[in-house]
């Protein structure tokens, strides 16, 4: 999910906090995130659905995954299926990032006249940090999100790799990467801003597993592998390789 227009300005923090601080303006972005935050963490499925505009969300990701001629088709459905999941999530109590750490908004992108992009960081008691970008919509009903990072919380995935005993591991929030090397950090990247993995089958993709590259792949890809690269898996079915020493990585395929 990508629109094309860039332009960015910065505002000042809003700490939305756990749970998030009461104060954003009653029909805002931020306003948007806030109410939707807090009736997640309160257990409240229809408060927090009510601050989604799912048909929304249906058309920005049909744009990534399904031709035009065929997109209709799938509209109505994807916005259900949005909609089930969030509920689903709810029902379950899955662990919201947003819900074991201090979150804020930090930066506010005009898209368009109706599209604002937020970028909402946030801080665990240890200090770990990660920041997600959010997508907001001016529906007819005021201000609503329409692209969400995944709310759960990760447990990370590592693996040691084969180049001067580098350990590369996804963070808790299964987008950042991370690759120590005799206690010191080589790179840090993050898998949708500096790898622009795009949504595909999720809306938010996150590592499910590093390993070696597999002889086949090796051959098949040819120089698109570096010597010391390490095969990375996401749960959207996307999957690549990064270079142990530079942090780059190259997109290999999806399924």
């Amino acid at each position: 999910m990508k629109p094309a227009v860039r332009a960015s300005v910065v505002i000042g923090v809003l700490w939305l906090g756990c749970p998030p601080a009461e104060g954003a303006s009653a029909d805002t972005p931020e306003a948007a995130v806030e109410e939707f935050e807090k009736a997640y963490l309160r257990g409240d499925a229809d408060a927090a659905a009510a601050a989604w505009d799912f048909q929304e969300s249906s058309e920005l990701f049909g744009e990534t995954m399904f031709p035009p001629f065929v997109r209709p088709n799938f509209l109505s459905s994807n916005a259900k299926n949005f909609e089930h999941d969030l509920r689903d999530e709810i029902r379950n109590k899955v662990i919201a990032r947003f819900g074991v750490s201090q979150c804020g908004v930090t930066r506010k992108e005009q898209v368009s006249r109706a599209l604002t992009r937020l970028v909402e960081t946030c801080r665990w008691p240890d200090g770990f940090e990660s920041s997600e970008e959010l997508l907001t919509f001016k529906s007819s009903g005021g201000w609503r999100l329409v692209q969400y990072p995944s709310i759960r919380v990760f447990e990370p995935v590592c693996f040691s790799g084969d180049w001067q005993g580098t350990r590369v591991c996804s963070e808790r929030d299964g987008s950042q990467v991370t690759a120590v090397q005799n206690g010191r950090q080589l790179w840090r990247k993050d898998a949708h801003g500096d790898w622009k993995v795009w949504p595909y089958r999720t809306l938010y993709p996150v590592v499910r597993s590093m390993t070696a590259v597999p002889e086949g792949y090796r051959k098949a890809y040819g120089r698109l592998i570096p010597e010391h690269a390490i095969f990375i898996q996401f749960d959207s079915s996307q999957f690549g390789v990064v270079d142990e020493e530079a942090g780059k990585f190259t997109m290999l395929g999806q399924n």
